[in-house]
């Protein structure tokens, strides 16, 4: 018995190497998708908080103030005298699905976080939807908060 135990003790160190610890690359996708979400919430905190402190824009909305040394690629904001949408394009190795139910998540569910539609915000959990300020592709995670008007 004696002479058993060393050999399950190296045998027991060995496991971690003898499989990969994300088959097929999803802890790492969606590790991306939560990341993109994020940094999409902040940029969208950023331009809601210019379009405040600016009630006249319309159209294109950005870059705004952004923390520094930070910079944002693949998200943009467009807004109206109603609200302010935030938009990502997400790139092919990723879901944009995935881009969407993380945003709604890491948002604590907000009822306006969704994919774009025919130019509808429609809402993953509920299917409701809502015109948006600016022409976007289906299936586009976007964000919309209202500003008033």
């Amino acid at each position: 018995m004696y002479q058993l135990a060393p050999l399950l003790l190296t045998l027991a160190l060995l496991m971690p190497w003898t499989a990969p610890a994300d088959p097929g690359n999803r802890i790492a996708a969606a590790n991306a998708a939560d990341g993109l979400a994020e940094q999409a919430l902040i940029y969208h905190q950023a331009a809601l908080a210019y379009v405040l402190a600016h009630p006249g824009v319309s159209g294109s909305v950005g870059p705004p103030v952004l923390p520094s040394a930070w910079t944002a690629t693949a998200i943009a904001a467009c807004a109206d005298a109603q609200g302010v949408a935030t938009y990502v394009v997400v790139p092919m190795t990723l879901s944009k699905p995935a881009v969407a139910a993380a945003m709604g998540r890491l948002w604590g569910g907000f009822p306006l976080v969704g994919q774009a539609s025919s130019n509808k915000l429609v809402n993953p959990y509920n299917g409701l939807s809502l015109a948006l300020p600016c022409l976007l592709p289906d299936q586009t995670p976007v964000i919309y908060s209202q500003t008033g008007g």
